[in-house]
């Protein structure tokens, strides 16, 4: 079953090292609901060696994050779907999908900043 909520906010963040951004839903006393995706604009030799030289995700929880693992992500109109991996899935023991509603007038916005941060990476689709 796929994680799945709707973002009532959405922020798209530049720093000078690259790029943020973050889909919020409403958290709960048990669960944050949120897909954060960052990206660096120039990698080191040391982001390499470590395995960090990839686009970061993180989905309601540093428990549920990687860098890389994404087998797709796909803007529609009013949503994200995203599938991880299939050793990203089995690590958090469900299908690997999220998919993220939001608010239509939020799609240029988001689009721009995907664009940038999956610049280069084909399984990326809007």
């Amino acid at each position: 079953m796929p994680v799945s909520f709707h973002a009532n906010e959405v922020s798209v963040d530049r720093k000078d090292w690259g790029v943020i951004v973050t889909l919020a839903g409403e958290s709960t006393d048990d669960e944050d609901f949120y897909l954060m995706l960052q990206r660096k604009r120039h990698f080191t030799a040391r982001d390499h060696e470590l395995g960090m030289a990839d686009v970061y995700i993180e989905c309601c929880g540093q428990g549920m994050s990687w860098y890389g693992h994404i087998d797709s992500f796909r803007l529609l109109k009013e949503s994200v779907e995203v599938q991880v991996s299939a050793a990203a899935a089995a690590e958090k023991q469900n299908d690997g999908k999220v998919v993220v509603s939001f608010n239509s007038n939020e799609r240029a916005k988001l689009q721009t900043a995907f664009r940038e941060i999956f610049e280069g990476r084909a399984y990326y689709t809007d």
